[in-house]
């Protein structure tokens, strides 16, 4: 599971400056889904995490081949989070969760991701941001998820 966030991050982070294609959406919606999914294991979560690369390098093709990354869209070391004060940790991973949770009920409903949301919520993850910063975005995230829900209830 820390591999696909890790390779996330990186994607969103390539996302920043590239053009998304046809497929970024679903591979994104499909790589937060997938550690909830009944058999997910080692394997999938490799296979998950590479095709999300896939996509970064779809993305932004020349970061495949660079000679001096620039680290914006490396993949984040999910252990760095360690490091963090444990207010910020706790808040990132809950913002993690969070986005699984809208990814599954967007497999199921059927409606578009706010791929911008997303973006934005998995680069904080990579950077130092005041907990208030990323509280806002958790709650930009629940309150997608609601509406998400209120779809699935019509």
């Amino acid at each position: 599971m820390e591999e696909i966030f890790g390779a996330l991050i990186g994607l969103a982070g390539a996302l920043e400056t590239g053009a998304k294609t046809e497929r970024t959406e679903s591979v994104i919606v499909s790589a937060l889904a997938a550690p909830c999914l009944p058999g997910f294991d080692e394997h999938l979560a490799r296979e998950t995490a590479d095709a999300v690369r896939a996509e970064k390098f779809a993305v932004s093709p020349s970061c495949a081949s660079c000679a001096s990354p620039c680290g914006n869209t490396s993949d984040f070391d999910m252990a760095r989070l360690a490091a963090e004060p444990p207010a910020c940790r706790n808040v990132k991973r809950e913002i993690l969760g969070a986005l699984c949770a809208a990814a599954l009920s967007l497999q199921k409903g059927g409606r578009r991701p706010d791929l911008r949301l997303f973006c934005k919520a998995l680069v904080l993850i990579r950077y130092p941001v005041r907990e208030d910063a990323l509280r806002e975005t958790l709650d930009d995230i629940r309150t997608f998820q609601n509406l998400l829900e209120e779809d699935e209830t019509v």
